[in-house]
């Protein structure tokens, strides 16, 4: 186990005051605990046991989508190819659903409840409680719908992702899912926006922000470790860059086939 994990540090911390260099101007800066635990001897890596298998519903899409991951896994190098690069997402009726179906503009709520600004929203979906599909007797990760995730008021990543990108894109901004892993949870689903050059992730499960240019939440704190592909409404694209670090990243998705790969092409 080794990487950096944030803290989660309460608004006001008796009997502690901030170092002297930290350049954060609230109460409690961000924390973080930088960790490297090995074992003797060394445990060869889990492997996945999940099975691949298609629903009658686009078969032929999704073989093809298959192939095409792992065409994307062979041009990378060994230590890439562990990277999250969906195209079908296993549904509550059994089937698999492009994931791109998953998106649509969606009404927040009404604005004398919630003032509809990216903030409030942001603070609204992470509200929802977080519940992994394990511990809802899932056998394998599923995807619900929003409709499905407002019913049952629980959810993991993909689910506050979701909901938070399409009420974006309802109120006219141009959002994207980002899927990849990050430190502690693992798999995890971000939402993308680009305001010009401004490039900001959301963590929507956690109420949490990253943009280039936040010195409170800069790119650089972000706990992504691994970006594996990015979707919006009509494409996926694969990262097939060499780095994960979000701050080193080019994030020009539809110019640069050579840092992002898209599923639909000419």
């Amino acid at each position: 186990v080794k990487g950096v994990f944030p803290l989660n540090m309460p608004p006001i911390l008796l009997g502690y005051a901030k170092d002297a260099g930290s350049t954060s101007k609230r109460l409690v800066p961000n924390s973080a605990l930088k960790l490297f635990i090995t074992v003797n001897p060394l445990l060869p890596p889990l492997k996945s046991e999940v099975r691949e298998r298609f629903s009658t519903k686009d078969a032929n899409m999704q073989e093809h989508a298959s192939r095409w991951v792992k065409t994307i896994e062979k041009s990378l190098p060994k230590p890439l190819q562990e990277r999250d690069v969906t195209v079908f997402a296993p549904t509550t009726t059994g089937d698999k659903a492009l994931v791109c179906r998953f998106m649509r503009p969606q009404a927040p709520p009404p604005s004398d409840i919630i003032p509809n600004d990216e903030g409030r929203l942001l603070r609204f979906v992470s509200h929802i409680p977080f519940v992994d599909d394990a511990a809802l007797g899932a056998p394998l990760d599923v995807w619900n719908t929003t409709a499905s995730f407002l019913d049952l008021l629980a959810g993991d990543a993909e689910e506050h992702a979701l909901l938070l990108c399409n009420m974006f894109l309802a109120m006219g901004k141009k959002a994207y899912i980002l899927l990849g892993s990050e430190l502690p949870e693992g798999d995890t689903a971000y939402v993308l926006t680009r305001d010009g050059g401004t490039v900001r992730l959301w963590n929507a499960h956690a109420g949490k922000v990253y943009s280039r240019d936040d010195p409170v939440s800069p790119l650089s704190s972000c706990p992504l470790t691994s970006i594996g592909c990015v979707f919006d409404e009509r494409n996926v694209w694969a990262n097939v860059q060499l780095t994960d670090k979000p701050l080193e990243m080019d994030w020009n998705l539809q110019d640069n086939p050579k840092c992002w790969k898209p599923f639909f092409g000419k």
